[in-house]
C-alpha cells in the first residue's frame, strides 16, 4: 500500500529523504541525503514510518534497508568506526543483535550474518528469534529462490587499480555448493564457481576448463540441464540465456540458447541484451564505436536498420538511440520493443532516466549534484530526476524556448525521459507542478 500524496507531502515537510513504501513501511532520513557521500563522516539517522505517516521507528539508525518479510536489517557505528548490523520487526524491536559486520535480509525465515573482515570471515545463520549458529563454511551468499550458495577455500586480495576504491579488497577462491534455509546440505560443494539461483529454478554454475571456467546451468536438485560448455552464461529470461564463447581468432562472441542448452541463435555479436521484453538488442563493435540492431527470440531482425548510442533502460522496452543523418550528424529518437519509431530521429540529445526509487530532498538539504535553485538538470543527475515525476503524467509539449521547440516525454511510473532541440547537451526536467526547468535557463515563462 502506498502513501496518499498528503501523507507523501507530510513526511517530505518532515524528513530530508523519505523513500517509497515497501512491506508496508516507508524508510526515511533526518540530515542525510539519498545517496551518501563516503567523505562525510554522517548521512543523518534512518527510521521508519507506516503509509498513514505516523513513526513507527524514530530515525535512530545510521544505515537500514527496506522493510522485506516483516523484518529490516539497520546499523548502527561501533566506537571503533565499525558499523555494526542487526535485524528488527515491524514494531522496532531488535531481534538480531547489531553485532554483525555483514547481515543479509530475512528470506525463508533466516538472514545470513558475517563476522570479521579481510581473509578471516565467519559465516553464520541468524532466524527471526534472534537464534545464531555458525555454518562452517569458508564463504555463504543470501538465500535466493530458497538455497544459498556456499564455499570452501580462500580469500586473495584483489589486484589494486589506480584511483579505484574498492568496497571489498578480497575475493574468494574456492569451491561452490548450496544449503537449505536449516543449513543442511543440498547440493554439495564441487564447482570452481557459481551463481544463486534464479525464480525459474536453475542456477549458472561454472567449471575449470584448460583455459578458464566453462559454464552451465543445474536446478535444485543438482543435476546438469545444460552442460558446461560456454565462456560465459547469463540467467534466463523468457526461454533464452545470453551465453558466450571463444570464436575463430580468440575472439568473445554472444549469442543465445534455449533451455535444452541448444544455440537458437549463434555466439556471433560483440554485444547481446537478455530478453527482458519480447524482442531484445545485439551490437557490433567497429572501430572502438558500437553499433546496434533489436532482434526477435529466433534472431529475426525486427527494426529494419542500426542504431548508435543505445540507452535500452526504458521500463516498457523503450529504448533511446541515434541515426546519422545525411549531413553526418547525429539524431536521436526513441524506439518502441516491436520495433516502431515512436519519437522521430530528429533531436540532439535524449536521455531515459533509471528508476531510482527515490524521492526528492527537500529544500536546505540538497545532494551535492542538485543546483542551488533547486532545480534538476538531468546531465547531472541520472538518479535524482526521475523521482521528480509521478506515474501516468505526460509532461507538456510544445514549449519553446529561444525559438526552439523542447518535448518531454514520460514513458510509465518513474520512468522519465527528457528530450531537447536547439538546446545542446542539456537536458529538460520537471517538478511535480509540471513547470518545465532545465539546465539550460528555461523555466517555466519560456514561451
Amino acid at each position: 500500500m502506498a502513501q496518499s500524496p498528503e501523507v507523501a507531502r507530510r513526511l517530505d515537510a518532515k524528513y530530508d529523504v523519505v523513500w517509497p513504501a515497501v512491506d508496508g513501511l516507508i524508510r526515511v532520513n533526518k540530515g542525510g541525503y539519498r545517496i551518501p557521500d563516503s567523505r562525510m563522516k554522517s548521512n543523518g539517522k534512518y527510521g521508519y514510518a507506516d503509509t498513514l505517516g505516523q513513526v513507527v521507528v524514530p530515525p535512530a539508525y545510521d544505515d537500514a534497508a527496506d522493510f522485506g518479510n516483516g523484518h529490516a536489517v539497520v546499523g548502527r557505528k561501533a566506537g571503533d568506526g565499525r558499523m555494526l548490523y542487526g535485524l528488527i520487526d515491524r514494531s522496532g524491536r531488535v531481534v538480531v543483535p547489531l553485532e554483525w559486520e555483514r547481515l543479509g535480509g530475512v528470506r525463508n525465515g533466516v538472514c545470513v550474518a558475517r563476522t570479521g573482515t579481510a581473509a578471516e570471515r565467519e559465516f553464520l545463520l541468524a532466524d527471526t528469534l534472534g537464534n545464531v549458529r555458525s555454518l562452517g563454511y569458508d564463504y555463504c551468499s543470501d538465500f535466493s529462490n530458497g538455497l544459498a550458495r556456499v564455499g570452501v577455500g580462500a580469500y586473495v586480495e584483489k589486484e589494486n587499480v589506480a584511483g579505484i576504491t574498492l568496497r571489498d579488497a578480497y575475493e574468494f577462491c574456492g569451491k561452490f555448493g548450496y544449503i537449505a534455509p536449516d543449513g543442511g546440505i543440498v547440493i554439495p560443494v564441487q564447482f570452481d564457481d557459481a551463481r544463486d539461483f534464479a525464480q525459474d529454478g536453475l542456477a549458472p554454475v561454472g567449471i575449470q576448463g584448460k583455459y578458464y571456467v566453462k559454464w552451465g546451468f543445474i536446478d535444485k536438485s543438482g543435476r546438469q540441464v545444460v552442460p558446461c560448455n560456454f565462456y560465459s552464461a547469463e540467467e534466463f529470461l523468457g526461454d533464452r540465456a545470453v551465453v558466450s564463447k571463444v570464436v575463430a581468432g580468440g575472439k568473445l562472441a554472444y549469442g543465445y540458447i534455449d533451455r535444452s542448452g541448444k544455440e537458437v541463435i549463434p555466439c556471433q555479436f560483440d554485444m547481446a541484451s537478455g530478453f527482458r521484453f519480447a524482442n531484445t538488442w545485439v551490437g557490433m563493435e567497429q572501430d572502438g564505436e558500437y553499433t546496434y540492431t533489436l532482434i526477435g527470440p529466433n534472431g529475426e531482425t525486427v527494426l529494419p536498420f542500426r542504431v548508435g548510442d543505445l540507452q535500452d533502460g526504458g521500463k516498457y522496452g523503450h529504448a533511446a538511440a541515434s541515426i546519422s543523418d545525411a549531413t553526418g550528424r547525429k539524431r536521436f529518437g526513441i524506439v518502441a520493443n516491436n520495433g516502431k519509431v515512436i519519437l522521430p530521429f530528429e533531436y540532439d540529445h535524449i536521455a531515459i532516466f533509471f528508476r531510482s526509487g527515490m524521492r526528492r530532498t527537500t529544500a536546505g538539504r540538497r545532494a551535492p549534484w542538485e543546483q542551488r535553485t533547486g532545480k534538476i538538470s538531468a546531465s547531472t543527475s541520472p538518479g535524482g530526476a526521475s523521482s521528480l515525476f509521478r506515474p501516468g503524467v505526460f509532461l507538456p509539449s510544445g514549449i519553446r524556448f529561444r525559438g526552439r521547440r523542447v518535448l518531454s516525454v514520460l514513458f510509465g511510473p518513474g520512468y522519465p525521459c527528457a528530450v531537447t532541440v536547439g538546446c545542446r547537451s542539456r537536458q529538460v526536467a520537471a517538478d511535480r507542478s509540471l513547470r518545465v526547468q532545465s539546465g539550460c535557463g528555461l523555466d517555466s515563462d519560456s514561451k
